[in-house]
């Protein structure tokens, strides 16, 4: 996964100078550099690559290492790289580091619990798409007990109907016998 996510990055890092290009100025319509905003994960991004490309050593090798798997990806997979980069950057910063901290805290899981993550983000993908959009919007704004409740009867409900097979449990039955 830590490998994936260097490959973003790189991706990331490579659309910097296309998403940085401002509009085009009023008076001659030429179009100027501008820098990411201080402090957003752009520019961070784009000072820790500036560093790399200066040092030398592990970094510099990590990064080589970076463009040799981002060589190695078949054309259809560069692309899905790129537009997520390109989206991620289009995020505003408070976005952005909120998405950074979510992953720190995902990469700093065990192999485990990542595991466990991922298999129900799978089934509540399922689910999720299950409910109509005028459904989705009343789901949005019960409370998070409610909202819960009604993802787990849901995601039961399809297990029931044969439409959702979740492997092995992830978690216990939303509706239990005798209750």
């Amino acid at each position: 996964m830590r490998k994936w996510m260097d490959i973003f990055a790189a991706a990331v890092w490579a659309l910097l100078p296309a998403v940085a290009l401002a509009d085009k100025d009023a008076k001659d319509g030429a179009a100027a550099l501008r820098k990411p905003p201080a402090g957003s994960v752009a520019s961070q991004l784009d000072l820790k690559f500036q560093l790399l490309r200066a040092s030398s050593g592990p970094l510099a090798a990590s990064l080589k290492q970076n463009q040799r798997d981002w060589d190695n990806l078949l054309p259809d997979q560069r692309e899905k790289f790129r537009k997520e980069a390109f989206a991620f950057l289009q995020k505003n910063p408070k976005e952005q580091d909120r998405l950074i901290q979510y992953y720190a805290k995902f990469i700093a899981m065990s192999a485990d619990k990542q595991d466990a993550y991922r298999r129900r983000a799978e089934w509540l993908k399922v689910v999720v798409n299950s409910f109509t959009p005028e459904e989705r919007r009343k789901i949005e704004e019960m409370t998070p007990a409610d909202r819960a409740a009604k993802l787990l009867e849901r995601r039961d409900q399809l297990v029931a109907e044969g439409k959702l097979d979740l492997g092995e449990p992830t978690t216990i039955p939303a509706t239990q016998p005798g209750k």
